[in-house]
Formats: C-alpha cells, sequence, structure tokens
C-alpha cells in the first residue's frame, strides 16, 4: 500500500511524522522544535524567515497530525497523480507558505502574538485543487 502512495506525498507524511516525532523525544531534553520552527509574529524577537516552510511540518498534537496527514494522504495522492511531482510540490508549499504570510498580516491588524503551526492550510489547498479538478 505505501508504494501506491506517490513520491512527494509519501515524502511530505514521513516529513511530517518524523518532525513530530522529533518535537515529542526533544522536549525530553527541554528543546521545542516549536519554539524554533513555529511561525512567530514578525516584530518578535524569535521570528525568523525560515519558519515560513518550517511551520507547516510542526503539529500540536497527534491528533492535528493524524487529521492533517489523513486528508492529505487521502486528497494529495490523487491531485499529485493529476498534476505531477513539481507542481503539486510548489502548490503544497504555496499554500503554507501563503497562509503564513496571511498570518502575519491578521496578526499585525489584530495585535496578536501567538505562534502559528500546523500544515492544515496546505492540506486544505490541496482539497480545494482536489475539488476543483474532480
Amino acid at each position: 500500500m505505501f508504494n501506491s502512495i506517490p513520491t512527494i506525498t509519501k515524502n511530505l507524511l514521513i516529513i511530517n511524522v518524523l518532525a513530530y516525532a522529533a518535537t515529542e523525544l526533544l522536549s525530553f531534553q527541554g528543546i521545542s522544535l516549536t519554539s524554533l520552527g513555529g511561525l512567530y509574529y514578525f516584530e518578535l524577537p524569535f521570528f525568523r524567515f525560515y519558519q515560513f516552510f518550517t511551520y507547516m511540518f510542526l503539529h500540536g498534537s497527534l491528533t492535528h497530525l493524524l487529521f492533517n496527514m489523513f486528508a492529505l494522504w487521502m486528497f494529495g495522492c490523487d491531485v499529485e497523480r493529476s498534476w505531477g511531482k513539481n507542481k503539486y510540490l510548489f502548490y503544497f508549499l504555496a499554500c503554507g507558505v501563503g497562509a503564513g504570510l496571511s498570518q502575519e498580516i491578521v496578526q499585525y491588524l489584530m495585535g496578536d502574538g501567538v505562534v502559528t503551526i500546523g500544515a492544515s492550510v496546505a492540506v486544505f489547498g490541496i482539497l480545494l485543487a482536489f475539488g476543483m479538478i474532480f
């Protein structure tokens, strides 16, 4: 079954699961990957540009991870097969980075400074693509 999953979707699933495992394991050492890779508001001292990419691969709980990865597997396979590897990966990352930029704008307007994590928006982008294609 795992061999029938297209390459990019399979790699995204693996990266997300490994990032969650690393987050859990490193927390026992007192290291917070959420603090390092989560997307912070740009005016905070914790903000780094790489966080626009890293926040997409971090999850707050096992349930958060499982639901995102289930949806990615469920819809991502067909979208990747339809679009091809490069377009699919670009779209996934563009959805995630675009959502990160939108989050920064909302935090600017609202005055919040919360950390953002999760692949939910990129996965919802894949769900939108699936709906538009099929």
